[in-house]
Order: C-alpha cells, then structure tokens, then sequence
C-alpha cells in the first residue's frame, strides 16, 4: 500500500516533508503521539509511537496488516473490491461495514469502515457501535417465530437468506462475538452452523455460553465439507 493511501487509515493532525504526525489508535492518544514516515530505500512504511504501542497492535486497532506496510501498488497486485456488506442499526441506518477485496493472485483480505452521521465511508472501526448483519430482518424473523441460522460470515448469510433462510453473523469472523447482541435472541430459535476449522468451533462454543439461558433452544449443525469449509461450500 502506498503511504497516501495508508495515512487514510489515521487521525492525521501534522504532516511534515517526511513524515504525518497522527492519533495513535492504539490506546487513548491525546498528542498525536504516532509518526508516519516512508522508507524509501526499503519501500516500507515506518511507525513509531513515542508512548510505546507496538506496530502490530496499530495496525490491528485499523484493521490493517504488517503487508500493507509494504509498496505493493502495483497493477498486478493492486486489490480490488468484490462485495461491501453493509450493517445497519435497527432503523436500517448503516452503520459500518465489511469490504471483501481480492488480488490477482486470487487471495481476499478483509477491511472495516464506519459511516458518518452523513453517510461518508471511513476505514476503521475503533470506538463505533458494532450491530449483527441484516439486523432488521432478525428482529423480523424473530418476532415472527422463525428458527434463526447463525453462520461465520456476511457471504454464508446472504447465500442462506437467497434460499429464504433466516440468518445472521457477527462481524470480523471468528471468537468476535459481543455481549451486546445477546439481548436479541431472547427466546429465540438457534441453529449454529460453525465452519469446519477449530476457530469456527470455538466460536460456536462461545454463542451458545452467550445464549444458553437466553434463547429458547440451540441446535449445532456440523457439516461434512472440507477443512474450513462452510455452509456455502456446502
């Protein structure tokens, strides 16, 4: 990633010749305590913050990854986006969303981004309000008695509701799940379909400690696909 578009990801309050000077999102940052500069000899981007956050923690607080350190802006590698799934509060107002981007090679990578109370798009999600996915239509199906598919990501959800199947998913895939969602499945109707990894498997042990005394009952399905396949492979 080129570093112009790499300082997007940040609350850039001084830029320099050679360097921005940003928020670092990495803990509660009052001075802008985050440097930014470019190694051109190496074709890497440097950070340093001076309270002492580790780069992979930074880069975890935005959602980015030790690669896009580096100047892959090339056209064979550039990525492109393949599907924006959007999440939305109650009232169907969006709220933030997943970007599934893929490369020449084939490989996806996933970002996050809120929108503002103008509907403007910004990478990153620290400190936003997280929802489940196709939110409304939940707590429509749920009020509607229907049994709700929990699954491991937004594609599985779509692919299953195409077959008018009630389903959702937290997002940022695996071990994700928030006390915070466990207030809409009171009484209601699970089935837990995990992917065929160990990370789905926890995860779905982690929603049904969620869920056990809320929800009305939980089933787990355990599909015969491939080594971290889902539901969509199924």
């Amino acid at each position: 990633m080129n570093i112009l578009d790499f300082v997007k990801h940040f609350e850039i309050k001084k830029i320099s010749k050679n360097s921005y000077q940003a928020i670092c999102p990495a803990h509660d940052d009052k001075q802008a305590s985050l440097t930014i500069s470019y190694d051109n000899k190496n074709e890497v981007i440097l950070l340093h913050c001076h309270a002492g956050c580790n780069t992979t923690d930074i880069l975890n607080s935005v959602n980015l990854s030790l690669k896009e350190l580096y100047n892959n802006n090339t056209k064979d590698n550039k990525l492109k986006e393949i599907a924006r799934y959007i999440y939305t509060e109650e009232n169907g107002v969006k709220k933030h969303a997943t970007i599934r981007y893929i490369d020449s090679k084939g490989n996806k990578t996933f970002k996050q981004g809120y929108y503002d109370k103008n509907g403007n798009f910004h990478f990153g999600i620290k400190g936003q309000k997280i929802y489940l996915y196709r939110l409304p239509e939940l707590i429509e199906d749920i009020a509607q008695d229907r049994e709700i598919f929990l699954v491991e990501g937004e594609k599985d959800v779509d692919n299953l509701r195409k077959l008018g199947i009630p389903a959702t998913t937290s997002p940022m895939g695996a071990g994700k799940w928030r006390d915070e969602f466990n207030k809409y499945f009171e009484n209601a109707k699970i089935v837990i379909i995990p992917d065929n990894d160990e990370p789905g498997q926890k995860h779905a042990e982690l929603i049904i400690s969620n869920l056990i005394n809320i929800a009305f009952s939980i089933k787990l399905i355990k599909l015969d696909v491939k080594e971290k396949g889902d539901v969509s492979d199924w």
